[in-house]
């Protein structure tokens, strides 16, 4: 119970608006991710709605294109060298974030590539 108004948290926190959640605390940061860089893909729109939704209600997303960042496919014989530039750059980005939105969409069955 909270001592100051004598009810559960949960009972509280559970009448709560998200942007009211989002409001109570410092803003999230999110790293979103979109497996689908193709114009006109609905994966894409559907991405692009939901990071508008989370911004419109506090959180701080930054939105980071796969395709851009040009990552090398795994070697640990490279990383051991030197840790790719693009590599560094995408995991300092997931370890700054609070959250990780990843839209994906599905081809023959399994994930994009990207």
């Amino acid at each position: 119970k909270h001592p100051s108004i004598g009810i559960s948290m949960a009972s509280t926190v559970a009448s709560l608006t998200v942007k009211e959640f989002f409001a109570s605390k410092a803003a999230p940061k999110i790293v979103s991710i979109c497996g689908s860089q193709r114009v006109g893909s609905f994966n894409k729109m559907l991405h692009d709605y939901a990071v508008s939704v989370m911004e419109s209600n506090g959180a701080i997303v930054t939105p980071i294109d796969l395709e851009a960042l040009d990552l090398p496919l795994y070697n640990p014989e490279l990383e051991a060298k030197a840790f790719p530039a693009s590599a560094q750059t995408f995991k300092d980005k997931l370890i700054e974030a609070d959250g990780i939105f990843i839209s994906s969409p599905e081809y023959n069955g399994l994930m994009s590539p990207l």
